[in-house]
């Protein structure tokens, strides 16, 4: 007595969600991290010396902080919108091992209707 319909054939089970879906979500997260440690590399080598090369003079200063802000800028703007799509798709996961839990308990409820019909009949 199962309730998965047609529509639901063509939904990813979980094993796949699990196995692909979800590992799939980690590389965007990492290339994010390995972007934000370049930025950090780069700022390092930029501002956290004893007499930093850029601060020759004021504009090649200037137009370096300015760059550092926007590396930094972007990468922090890609690590919230993986992180974003990553809870959205473990969200989906979720709900999909709760669908599965509430279809086994349907499925375990119609059981023991049955059987407490079959006990009835079986002692009437």
């Amino acid at each position: 007595m199962s309730t998965t319909s047609l529509s639901d054939s063509s939904k990813p089970d979980l094993t796949e969600y699990a196995n692909v879906t979800l590992p799939a979500c980690l590389a965007p997260l990492l290339q994010s991290h390995t972007n934000l440690r370049e930025i950090t590399l780069f700022c390092e080598q930029s501002y956290a010396v004893e007499q930093p090369p850029i601060l020759v003079d004021e504009k090649t200063y200037l137009q370096s902080l300015d760059q550092a802000q926007t590396y930094a800028i972007q990468g922090l703007s890609s690590l919230a919108y993986q992180i974003n799509e990553a809870a959205k798709t473990l969200k989906d996961f979720l709900e999909m091992q709760l669908n599965e839990v509430e279809n086994e308990v349907n499925n375990c409820e119609a059981m023991a209707q049955v059987t407490l019909v079959v006990l009835y009949i079986f002692y009437s």
